[in-house]
């Protein structure tokens, strides 16, 4: 037997579940070709603002633009931090959605896609091909879906070999979300090999 991943709620109402949990299932959206490049690559570097295409909402705030952190976050506000940090922390970044926050460098590319019409619009964000700062010769690829009607937000990765078992499958990235302050958060992982190729992750709110 193959048990789910779950976790939560937080102080807001997030949980998350892995796609060992029946209904939430790996399907990469490919946007290789129809996505948006942010830009040519720097390390450290943030990006936008890009808007989302539709009002989105985070914590109870609602947003239509969002940035891009090269070090595998994006964020409602214009930071980028390249050590990882355990969550939930007041220190920046704060306002975030991170599916592989790590000291990520700058081979590959980052696109992003807003589909789909109100109220069932989608905003995919993908790092292709992304190496890590310490192993530039790997190449890890993953995404962020967020989805309107349901304000839901989906993790997948297709590749997550950095080329060195240091940085292999998330063993030394953070993965999860966290409030505009720093005070509420959720974490699905810490410097944890425990992320691997065909997975996917989805957070959902109830609120409280």
């Amino acid at each position: 037997d193959v048990f789910a991943v779950t976790g939560g709620p937080d102080t807001y109402g997030y949980t998350y579940a892995d796609s060992a949990e029946t209904g939430i299932t790996y399907s990469w959206n490919d946007i290789s070709t129809s996505g948006t490049s942010v830009g040519t690559l720097g390390d450290d570097t943030i990006y936008g603002p890009f808007n989302i295409g539709f009002t989105y909402s985070f914590y109870g705030t609602d947003y239509t633009q969002f940035y891009v952190c090269n070090n595998g976050y994006i964020a409602f506000n214009n930071t980028c931090a390249y050590t990882n940090a355990s969550l939930t922390s007041t220190g920046t970044p704060n306002n975030f959605i991170a599916p592989f926050w790590d000291d990520l460098y700058t081979a590959g590319d980052i696109k992003y896609l807003s589909t789909g019409s109100s109220p069932n619009g989608q905003l995919v964000v993908s790092w292709l091909g992304i190496n890590h700062y310490g192993a530039q010769g790997g190449a890890i690829t993953f995404q962020i879906i967020l989805s309107e009607s349901s304000n839901k937000i989906t993790f997948q990765y297709q590749d997550v070999d950095a080329g060195n078992s240091s940085y292999d499958s998330g063993a030394s990235a953070t993965v999860g979300i966290e409030n505009s302050d720093g005070t509420d958060g959720l974490q699905r992982s810490y410097n944890a090999a425990n992320l691997s190729a065909s997975y996917a992750v989805q957070f959902y709110a109830s609120p409280t």
